[in-house]
């Protein structure tokens, strides 16, 4: 029975209803009505509110969805309001009316004020309460989806990089085929290292930073094999840094680049890799002394190539302003990449 009841009252129609009906005794108690007519126009106003309350909803609210939050509320409050004063009291006079008596001579209006100021207050702090709810449930809903699609982005991002790798380093160590055999043969077993690492990096956002300088030196020992002696690679790194957490296959696409570019005057490409770090940040250098970098790539009006830009892109949607890859001069002469990340809290 109880269960019944429950699920009765559930129903906005009925509670309207057991309102009116509750309302209208209370009437009869304390004012001359009869029970007939204070329960028929107490009914009479309830329903009525109820249908001017569900016109508004159904055909108001989507009207008011082009205008800003606040400006929505306000209309959805405004209109609500008027539907509630329309519906309380015009039933009212016409019962009135028609049973032939005033709601003044009755003793009536202040109960009916009363009344209506109760339940205007009570409908407008639910309708409120709905809209801000409404309003969390949609933001955590965007951001949601804003995350969904930054990680897809993420993913698509990462997977451009592994390509890129591959091609260039198969095209390395095609070259040693013919000339070194035996290197070559080394150079498929480190390829095979790299891989390992790249495989197992790629279900991971982040790696350590010891984790990627492995991977590099892994990778830069097949360039080694290809360039001998005119590669020089050195590298400065305190052990306090290793365990900085780092975006995975970020650092590879900056040392290839500098390989590719940094080759100076003499012909040797010489090549230095370092961290330093403050207190917030860890800066990750990586220097030639080739070239340099072209003006329009350091403001950032175009990138060197897909790896570069790939990293760019991936650093910045993960860390947001003050974060990410910055390319300058180095010298007195080549280029320097900048890899900017949080630091680790101890």
């Amino acid at each position: 029975m109880f269960r019944l009841l429950n699920c009765l009252v559930r129903h906005t129609s009925l509670r309207f209803a057991a309102f009116g009906l509750m309302f209208g005794i209370v009437v009869w108690r304390f004012t001359p009505l009869s029970l007939t007519a204070a329960v028929i126009m107490c009914m009479a106003s309830a329903w009525s509110m109820l249908l001017l309350k569900t016109l508004t909803e159904t055909h108001l609210y989507p009207r008011f969805a082009r205008y800003s939050r606040g400006t929505r509320l306000a209309l959805q409050l405004t209109s609500s309001l008027a539907a509630h004063s329309v519906g309380w009291f015009v039933p009212i006079l016409l019962t009135g009316a028609i049973l032939d008596f005033s709601p003044s001579d009755a003793n009536l209006i202040v109960w009916f004020i009363v009344v209506f100021v109760v339940v205007v207050t009570l409908h407008s702090f639910r309708l409120t309460a709905s809209f801000y709810r409404e309003l969390r449930e949609k933001d955590a809903l965007e951001e949601r989806l804003r995350t969904l699609a930054t990680q897809a982005e993420l993913r698509a991002l990462k997977a451009q990089i592994n390509p890129h790798f591959l091609f260039n380093s198969l095209n390395t160590i095609a070259s040693l085929i013919a000339s070194d055999p035996v290197q070559a043969e080394k150079s498929v077993e480190q390829l095979a290292s790299v891989f390992r690492y790249a495989l197992s990096s790629s279900e991971r956002e982040f790696v350590t930073l010891g984790e990627e300088l492995g991977f590099v030196k892994a990778y830069l020992e097949i360039e080694k094999a290809r360039f001998g002696d005119r590669l020089v690679i050195s590298r400065s790194v305190s052990p306090d840094l290793l365990d900085t957490p780092i975006p995975s296959l970020v650092l590879q696409p900056l040392v290839e680049n500098s390989v590719k570019h940094g080759r100076g005057e003499d012909g040797t490409t010489r090549l230095s890799i370092g961290a330093v770090a403050d207190d917030t940040t860890v800066r990750i250098e990586i220097r030639d002394e080739g070239a340099g970098m072209p003006e329009p790539v350091k403001a950032g009006l175009r990138t060197d190539g897909t790896g570069l830009r790939n990293v760019g892109d991936r650093l910045r949607m993960i860390y947001g302003e003050g974060y990410g890859l910055k390319l300058e001069d180095n010298s007195p002469r080549g280029a320097l990449a900048v890899v900017t990340v949080p630091r680790a809290k101890k």
